[in-house]
């Protein structure tokens, strides 16, 4: 018990995190234990619905593609590039490989100093399972201030920023507490800058051909069993009327912000 409690006082706030989360999904549980049957939703329906309006888009595109023979040959020409591009680079990539080279130059890739150990993971697992119990929290307290007429899609993607700055928050933290440079650490550095942006673009044209040949196989996969997946959370916000006043922002956040904190993370 001595050693357990020296453990608690020397991660207080990583405690606290944990005794919250565990204090909140158990009252939650004993909510839904004691609250009754509730009306059963119906997820697949309204996918079932946006599948059919992607359908009948992906029908409208292929059809000005076919009016507009000019332009279907560009994309086409232009992927057929892309696509040719990256099996040259990753013939390079193997070739330097099997010679004994590295893949790229050292001092284009050198990593960040920080040491990500035991302790940070479970510190960074607590602390999003905090994150989710806080989110939880704010999304029932704005729907009891504002009612139901606030836009889900809108609190969605609200969370969805709020939790990406969260978790961002938490690296500039972990970085902080071990004495690094915040953002040399975080790989944001001046020196070789034109190398890196060059190593960048080499390594997304590398992967396009495995990306091609992945989603050929998976839709093989997907025929084989007559699989038709739901559409993405993001396109049905595109497709749904309510959406349209805050298309912007979700632009904003799927092309900009959430791409930036992620890899941050």
């Amino acid at each position: 018990m001595t050693r357990l409690a020296e453990l608690i006082r020397a991660n207080r706030w990583t405690s606290f995190m944990l005794f919250s989360t565990l204090l909140l999904y158990f009252s939650l549980l004993l909510f839904s234990v004691f609250s009754g049957p509730h009306e059963p939703a119906h997820p697949e329906k309204e996918g079932s619905v946006i599948a059919e309006e992607l359908k009948q888009k992906e029908e409208i595109v292929k059809q000005k593609l076919i009016e507009t023979p000019a332009l279907a040959n560009v994309l086409s020409l232009g992927f057929l590039a892309l696509f040719i591009s990256g099996v040259v680079i990753d013939i390079h990539l193997v070739r330097r490989f099997l010679s004994g080279r590295p893949w790229f130059d050292a001092r284009t890739v050198e990593g960040p100093q920080i040491g990500w150990g035991r302790k940070q993971l479970i510190q960074g697992a607590i602390f999003l399972f905090f994150t989710e119990g806080c989110l939880f929290l704010i999304h029932m307290a704005v729907t009891v201030f504002t009612g139901p007429e606030l836009s889900e899609d809108l609190m969605l993607m609200a969370t969805s920023l709020l939790r990406d700055l969260f978790v961002a928050v938490f690296v500039l933290w972990v970085v902080r507490r071990s004495g690094g440079q915040l953002f040399r650490d975080l790989g944001l550095r001046s020196e070789n800058i034109l190398s890196r942006i060059k190593l960048g673009i080499l390594a997304y044209f590398a992967a396009i051909p495995a990306l091609v040949l992945s989603f050929i196989a998976l839709a093989a996969v997907a025929a084989l069993f007559s699989y038709q997946p739901p559409p993405q959370n993001v396109v049905q916000m595109y497709l749904k009327p309510e959406s349209q006043p805050y298309l912007v922002m979700f632009t904003v956040f799927v092309a900009l912000i959430g791409p930036v904190l992620e890899e941050l993370f």
